[in-house]
């Protein structure tokens, strides 16, 4: 009797035990998933190219910044932060209606946040200002840059 109990309860057994494995798996992928989010330097900074502008804070605080840009616009863009020996971003062209992510360790200074696809006409461009920690913003933080193509 007992063994007719075993053969019908370990097939039941093994379907419980996968299903549990399984449920553990999700949990495992979710908490890596966790820590790359938590790895991520710095703050998120959005970007947004529309319309032959690049609409982003132009003044930000000084660090290691995660920069998302979205390309809303109908035409492909890079995206690039130059200045005070940086030179980071995005050069392959975004393609419109796309998101590209990149990290860049900003110490304080004066930057040119730009557009340079070869097939535009002008550069797509704005100034971008970076303070020391800590240090006002005069009001201009979240403020837009107005770059133009």
């Amino acid at each position: 009797m007992w063994s007719k109990i075993r053969r019908a309860g370990l097939p039941a057994l093994s379907v419980a035990l996968l299903a549990f494995m399984g449920g553990c798996e999700t949990d495992r992928a979710r908490r890596r998933d966790d820590v790359r989010a938590e790895r991520a330097p710095g703050e998120t900074i959005e970007a947004r190219l529309v319309n032959g502008q690049i609409q982003m804070p132009n003044v930000l605080q000084a660090g290691p910044k995660t920069i998302t840009v979205r390309n809303e616009s109908d035409q492909f863009h890079t995206f690039r932060i130059e200045g005070r020996d940086i030179d980071g971003g995005i050069r392959d062209p975004i393609p419109p209606g796309e998101t590209r992510q990149f990290v860049v360790d900003l110490p304080p200074g004066q930057y040119t946040v730009k557009c340079t696809t070869p097939d535009h006409d002008q550069e797509t461009e704005f100034a971008l200002t970076v303070t020391e920690v800590g240090a006002g913003t005069n009001g201009q933080q979240g403020r837009n840059g107005e770059g133009t193509r």
